[in-house]
């Protein structure tokens, strides 16, 4: 039985598996055959949270009309501004992997800037992460151009 790691920038793979050997006198031992071991469950863990770009794509595709007391936002390739991550964790619950972040976003206007927090939690499944939860900005900061 054996358990095997990989590790990368991104992520990190643990597998299990049963492993038949052989041994010859020339060569010494090598493995004859293997397959996973169904007893265990690999477990493919995310070792960074999602990027500002799909951060960006969903805040633009998905999050993009809200209200922000009586003022509405309605958000379009014009008044797109830049996305920073202000905080990003990694946790885990039974198995399945959050990324749960805050995240500022300027919204351009013709005559300044506003600056707002979204609050989002994106699920890591198959090697991507997707939206789970989000709450939007509740307050912002006007900063003039």
């Amino acid at each position: 039985y054996v358990e095997i790691v990989i590790e990368t920038d991104e992520y990190e793979f643990t597998g299990y598996f049963i492993v038949e050997m052989k041994y010859d006198d020339e060569d010494g031992w090598e493995v004859k055959d293997f397959e996973e071991d169904d007893d265990e469950d690999s477990i493919v863990k995310p070792l960074e949270g999602a990027d500002e770009e799909t951060v960006w794509d969903t805040i633009y595709y998905s999050l993009d009309s809200f209200y922000v007391g009586d003022e509405y936002f309605y958000i379009g390739s014009s008044n797109m501004g830049d996305v920073e991550i202000l905080n990003s964790e990694i946790t885990e619950d039974d198995g399945t992997f959050y990324n749960e972040m805050t995240v500022q976003f300027e919204f351009l206007d013709y005559d300044c800037i506003y600056l707002m927090e979204y609050e989002l939690v994106f699920e890591y499944y198959y090697g991507s992460w997707s939206l789970d939860d989000y709450e939007y900005p509740q307050r912002y900061e006007i900063v003039e151009y």
